[in-house]
């Protein structure tokens, strides 16, 4: 990939390799996967308190992406959801909406010993950097814990097909009191960028910005 910059203002990148980068005014900003974040998320389901059962589903009331304490789940562009498999189910938007009086549920737990095929992924037009996300287990049937999930993941990728881990739980139990369960994404990737060619005209300004960002530049 070969970039040149015009205009002023600043260009800020994703810091990959490049093949040449030419700034003739105003600056650049390579950052890293770790400050930049993922512009697709996933919430993967990996197992249910009920699994097997006849009337076995997976429930969960609201679901936010967060960034320090803050919903940053809204602004979506594309969402991802597969309901292969079951012809019961309640659309994802339900656990999307903001309003804990609907609620997401899927019932492929029913007939499957493993559920790992029940996720939702979520695309934004701009990566962001979630630092941790929230669930919610009110539905109408609040009281029934079993439906909620045991085990889980959250995941991010570039391209919604190679994913990168960035939280995982296992054996929750569902007898648990709190409706909101909240927990951290860590684990994003330290990144390196070599540029093989770098001009930069006169009061042009780079920044490089990562605690793990390394840069390589020729010329």
């Amino acid at each position: 990939m070969n970039v040149v910059k015009k205009g002023s203002g600043t260009l800020t990148m994703f810091a990959s390799d490049a093949g040449s980068v030419k700034v003739e005014e105003g600056g650049l900003k390579l950052m890293s996967r770790e400050v930049m974040g993922y512009p697709i998320y996933r919430f993967n389901v990996y197992s249910t308190g009920n699994i097997g059962n006849n009337n076995a589903r997976v429930h969960i009331g609201e679901l936010n992406f967060l960034q320090g304490e803050t919903d940053a789940t809204q602004g979506w562009d594309e969402l991802y959801y597969d309901p292969t498999g079951t012809s019961y189910y309640n659309e994802p938007l339900k656990m999307l909406d903001g309003d804990l009086s609907t609620y997401f549920y899927d019932q492929r737990a029913q007939s499957f010993s493993n559920v790992s095929n029940i996720h939702v992924s979520l695309e934004y037009a701009i990566p962001r950097k979630m630092t941790g996300y929230r669930w919610n287990r009110t539905t109408a049937d609040k009281d029934t814990h079993s439906r909620c999930p045991t085990s889980w993941a959250v995941l991010g990728s570039e391209d919604n097909v190679n994913w990168r881990l960035l939280s995982h739980v296992e054996y929750l139990e569902t007898s648990w009191s709190s409706d909101w369960r909240t927990y951290p994404c860590t684990n994003y990737p330290a990144t390196s960028a070599s540029i093989a060619g770098l001009d930069l005209a006169a009061g042009a300004k780079l920044t490089v910005c990562g605690p793990s960002l390394s840069l390589t530049a020729a010329g």
